[in-house]
């Protein structure tokens, strides 16, 4: 889903408790089942989370899970402003910088 600048703000994600990424979410939120759906991750959050996602990974099932969240992902232009929607379906959950959820 494409948005303006003004319809975005800065926010935090984070995935089963694990590592918070800088996102930014719609101002009118949107849910997937419960869960937060990000308009898309910053660049260093977008490496930091690729890093992760990749990490560890030993099956075929891992290696086909990796495949579709890389070639799932999509950057957005707001302006000067680059974000980059990850994956469909992802289990986000919006958080503070801490990693507290909200």
């Amino acid at each position: 889903m494409s948005y303006s600048l003004e319809e975005i703000e800065q926010g935090y994600c984070q995935i089963d408790g694990g590592a918070v990424y800088e996102c930014y979410f719609p101002k009118t939120r949107q849910y997937w089942n419960g869960w937060a759906m990000p308009a898309g991750l910053t660049p260093q959050s977008l490496v930091d989370f690729v890093i992760q996602a990749l990490g560890g990974q030993k099956t075929e099932q891992d290696y086909e899970l990796c495949l579709e969240i890389l070639t799932s992902i999509r950057p957005h232009q707001y302006g000067d402003l680059t974000i980059y929607g990850v994956g469909d379906g992802l289990i986000w959950d919006e958080c503070d910088a801490q990693g507290e959820t909200k």
